[in-house]
């Protein structure tokens, strides 16, 4: 099978933003395992966590995007991340010095 990787420079609806897809030719996702995949602790495997895609979900809508699967068995699954083009923020672990630089504080 074939695995892509593209990123566009638009949210996918035409808004700012970024849009990370991965892509395959595989066997595709049975639909009623779709609704399921963000699942913790789902899987269709012997090994692994089922943790992954759940834990990509988290972090993803956590930073304000969203996470779409689109799958048609026999045809292969793509994943969309989604994240909205922002103004920097300062994070909670960082310090402005003198207006124009951070630094990283090591405060977890």
């Amino acid at each position: 099978g074939e695995v892509s990787v593209s990123l566009d420079e638009s949210g996918g609806d035409g808004s700012a933003g970024y849009r990370l897809t991965v892509a395959d030719d595989g066997p595709g996702i049975p639909a009623e395992w779709c609704a399921r995949v963000f699942e913790p602790f789902f899987t269709s495997r012997r090994e692994g966590t089922g943790l992954g895609l759940a834990i990509t979900r988290r972090l993803v809508t956590d930073v304000g995007g969203r996470i779409v699967l689109e799958s048609e068995e026999g045809r292969g699954t793509s994943v969309h991340v989604i994240l909205g083009a922002a103004d920097p923020v300062e994070s909670a672990h960082q310090k402005t010095v003198r207006g124009a630089q951070s630094i990283d504080s090591g405060e977890a």
